[in-house]
């Protein structure tokens, strides 16, 4: 993960704990190949998204 990516991934976590994927997405601003990564490493396990819809929307499984 490039460097520019963590920093925004820690400030956007530093104002309030991510609800979601979509939540962690939007606040860090992070492109969808960057959503795959993570969801590929598990990353995402413990942020249940929190209605069908939003679950689709960051399935990210291509």
């Amino acid at each position: 993960m490039r460097e520019d990516v963590a920093q925004r991934i820690v400030a956007a976590r530093a104002g309030a704990p991510f609800l979601s994927a979509e939540d962690l997405c939007l606040r860090a601003r992070l492109e969808t190949p960057v959503m795959k990564r993570l969801a590929g490493g598990d990353a995402l396990q413990s942020r249940p998204c929190r209605t069908p819809a939003t679950r689709m929307n960051t399935s990210f499984s291509g």
